[in-house]
This record gives structure tokens, sequence and C-alpha cells, in this order.
């Protein structure tokens, strides 16, 4: 007699606060998670998005599901606009290529390379409190047997705004309520009766359950400025978890700038208008084909 196959509830797949993208569901060459999601990694799209909307007057998260849409191209689970605007490309149980070490050959080659000293832990990581190497990324004990960071991970892209390596207001806000979605839906935290949103983002990121793809890949997502993706570990930081965690954007401690009479953290991008092109085309962006 076969096995039983316990049946995965929805609430663990699909996100209520996003939309599905237009080939959501559509067969992949990719595995099944190994190992329960227990992690949620941030990244944001470099130059070439923003620039290909623009130039050809395509939704920007159009864009960047055409390419997830590609054999063989990198993927995330989710993606979200400068105005917050958030789709869903794939399950949440399918095991995502955003924040792998195949580049160096996996978690055993990985592990060659800096024993041997080929590859050298940058020294802006050490602004990264907690661990000393991406290794510490790691499921830890009880969690399973896994590879590399995306395995029990979910990953969530953002499209950078005029390629400025910033995130908007928008895009934290709406961060934030995806990333508290995803730890109470996968029950991240084991109680969570009593916490504020705050205190729950800001639990797991200690626990190193939510960490941005430069700590996960200091070489491919950095320079000697420090990491780019999303770029809290720049000398001059791009990214801030602070504001992250709390939603207070005049409180941080990167220093403030004062936008329409408001005190606004300096690694925040304010929610730009959106621009009238764009307008015209998000309507019939993401119809189902």
């Amino acid at each position: 007699m076969p096995p039983k196959v316990e049946k995965i509830p929805e609430s663990l797949k699909v996100s209520p606060l996003a939309r599905l993208a237009p080939f959501f569901g559509k067969p992949r060459d990719v595995t099944d998670q190994p190992v329960p999601a227990r992690r949620v990694c941030l990244h944001i799209t470099g130059r070439a998005t923003w620039n290909h909307a623009v130039k050809y007057k395509q939704h920007p998260l159009a864009r960047i599901e055409d390419y997830f849409d590609e054999a063989g191209n990198p993927f995330a689970h989710y993606t979200i606009d400068p105005w917050g605007t958030i789709i869903q490309s794939a399950y949440e149980t399918e095991r995502p290529w955003a924040q792998g070490w195949g580049a160096y050959g996996g978690q055993a080659g990985l592990r060659k390379k800096l024993r041997s000293g080929s590859l050298k832990i940058p020294g802006w990581y050490a602004k990264y409190g907690g661990i000393a190497s991406p290794l510490g990324l790691m499921a830890k004990p009880g969690d399973g047997v896994v590879d590399t960071p995306n395995d029990g991970a979910i990953a969530i892209e953002n499209v950078q705004y005029g390629n400025q390596f910033l995130l908007t207001e928008a895009q934290y806000m709406a961060g934030h309520m995806l990333v508290l979605d995803i730890i109470g839906r996968h029950q991240m935290v084991p109680q969570i009766v009593g916490y504020s949103g705050a205190q729950l983002i800001s639990l797991v990121r200690r626990n190193l359950q939510l960490f941005g793809h430069e700590e996960a890949d200091p070489w491919g997502r950095g320079n000697q400025a420090g990491g780019w993706d999303p770029g809290a570990l720049r000398k001059a930081p791009r990214f801030c978890w602070s504001c992250f965690i709390s939603l207070n954007f005049g409180g941080c401690p990167h220093g403030a700038q004062t936008v329409n009479g408001r005190s606004m953290c300096r690694a925040v991008l304010p929610t730009p208008p959106k621009p009238d092109w764009l307008k015209k085309i998000e309507d019939k962006a993401f119809q189902q084909g």
C-alpha cells in the first residue's frame, strides 16, 4: 500500500496579500522545499529591470515576471513594486532560485573555497551581527538537512525605482506586512500572542530567520562599499532594518532628512508619484493570458 501523502494546506502556499502572477502555478523545473519554511530573504533588483520598464513602457512587475518565467533564470516567491503592490510568482512550497551558492559549488564548494582562502569574508561583513560567515545562515539543528540558504526560505524581491538603490516607503510597509503574514502562517515564532508586529519581525531578524541577499552572498552581492542587495551593509546604508522592523521612518540610526515637512530616514525613498505611462498600462499588466 503506498504511503499516505499529507496534503499541504493552501494557507502555507499562498499569501492573501499578493496578486498572482499570470503564469502562477505553471509547472517549473524546480524541487519542493526540503524543509518547512523557516526563513525569509529580502532582495532588490538591479538597474536593468527599471531601465527596461521605462524604455519599453512595460510595468516593472510584468518585466520581472517575464524574467522569472524564462527557463533557467533565478526567481523569487514574491515581488513588490515601488508603490507597494505585491505579486506572487511561485508557491511558498517551491524551493526558490534566489540566494543559493551555485556559483561556488553549493555548500561543499563554498566551505572548500573558504578553507583554501580562495574566498575570503569581506571586511564590511562584520557589520552584520550574529555570524562571521554566510554559513551561519544555514538551518539550525532540528530544521532538517539543507544545502544552501534557498532551502526552507521564502524570497521577496523589490523593484528599485529610478536606479537609486533605495526601497520606497511603500515597499517598506508592504514588505513589513508580508513578512508578518509569512511569520504567522508558517508559525516561525512558536508563541506570537502578546507580540507587536515590530517585536515579531525583530525576533526573527535576531534569530537569523530574516536576512538580506548580501548576507547570504557577500561576494556576488557586495563591493568595497559593502553589500548592495538590499544595501544595509554599505558604508552609507541603502537599506534600513530598523525602519523595516518598526516602520518609524524618522527615528532611524542612519540620520534623517526632511521631506514635505516630515522626518525621513536617508536610507528610505519617499514614495514617488506613479508615472503617467505606468498608470495607463497597469490595469492590463497582469491579465491572465
